[in-house]
């Protein structure tokens, strides 16, 4: 059975329901507003939390900051004062070296002005000495072309005395000629007359003093008229002007017994190498294994005289001179 409902029921429920809607609307109205304070409070909140703590950290930076710049401070002044030091210990040194150099070119500035002067002197010396050079040159090449002198040289091998008389003339043509005097010289001494080979060869030195094979030859003439000091003087002054002739020395000392002597000699020409028949090899150890024989290191000599690379001939021929024949024969029996 249906039910019906009046119109003041009606009207009532209506009212009820609208109340309950304004009270829901009420509480939503109030709840929105709650969580927009609370929103509002948080974003007031936060903002300020941040802000006093980042003026805590401004804070702590500030100081570190000031801390820092005291730190800044002092080192700036102790670099300073360090910087300042070893600037002055610069400034010293080079002080000190620009018046040690001062103090040098004011040393040298005579020694540079006489080398200046040497130099000057040089030239004039060299340009005389090509002068003369070339003067002997032209004499020279007048010599080697004058029938006489040609043949000398060829009477030289067979008949010395004849070749003496050929050199001799040519005096006439050619006065005071090194060369005659050296070939004259050089006839003397292998005809053992040694006082002669001595004066020819002087006679080379009064125009040339330096000229090494006169002197070698003096030497060697004094050593046959056994006159040694003088020997040794002319030897020694040879044996400058051309390292080949430390090897006469060497033997004269060898002969009188100087084997420290020789041996510093033979050291100065250790590189000096002779070339003969094909064959190279060094006198200065040659020599040198006749010392060892001679102080009786016999191993020691044969090991020397295999470095040397002579072979037997050139031996026997570098051992001319000295005086104890037991020696050549000891050392050949290395070739045996």
């Amino acid at each position: 059975m249906m039910e019906y409902f009046h119109t003041t029921e009606v009207m009532n429920m209506i009212e009820i329901y609208q109340r309950g809607n304004e009270a829901f609307m009420s509480q939503v109205t109030i709840l929105i507003m709650v969580f927009g304070i609370i929103a509002t409070l948080v974003a007031i909140v936060i903002p300020l939390f941040q802000y006093l703590h980042n003026r805590h950290l401004v804070k702590e930076l500030r100081e570190n900051i000031a801390q820092s710049e005291e730190k800044i401070k002092e080192l700036i002044s102790t670099s300073n004062a360090s910087l300042e030091s070893d600037f002055q210990v610069k400034i010293d040194e080079v002080t000190k070296k620009l018046n040690d150099f001062s103090d040098f070119v004011e040393d040298k500035k005579e020694l540079i002005d006489l080398k200046a002067k040497t130099a000057n002197a040089d030239i004039d010396v060299n340009i005389k000495t090509l002068e003369n050079a070339t003067e002997n040159a032209i004499a020279n090449s007048q010599l080697f072309s004058n029938p006489k002198w040609i043949k000398a040289q060829s009477e030289s091998r067979t008949n010395k005395l004849k070749a003496i008389n050929l050199y001799q003339e040519l005096f006439n043509d050619f006065p005071r000629n090194p060369l005659i005097f050296q070939a004259l010289g050089i006839l003397y001494y292998y005809l053992k007359e040694y006082d002669k080979s001595l004066e020819l060869f002087k006679e080379i030195l009064i125009d040339d003093d330096t000229n090494h094979y006169a002197l070698l030859m003096v030497g060697k003439s004094y050593v046959a008229l056994e006159q040694y000091e003088e020997a040794e003087q002319c030897l020694i002054r040879a044996s400058y002007a051309n390292i080949s002739h430390c090897i006469e020395l060497a033997k004269l000392y060898i002969n009188q017994g100087k084997f420290d002597l020789a041996e510093r000699t033979l050291s100065r020409a250790d590189n000096f190498t002779v070339v003969s028949e094909g064959n190279d090899y060094k006198p200065s150890k040659v020599l040198s294994a006749v010392i060892q024989e001679l102080k009786h290191n016999e191993g020691l000599a044969k090991e020397v005289l295999l470095e040397s690379g002579a072979n037997k001939k050139q031996v026997v021929n570098e051992l001319k001179g000295i005086r104890q024949p037991s020696v050549l024969k000891d050392l050949l029996s290395i070739f045996e």
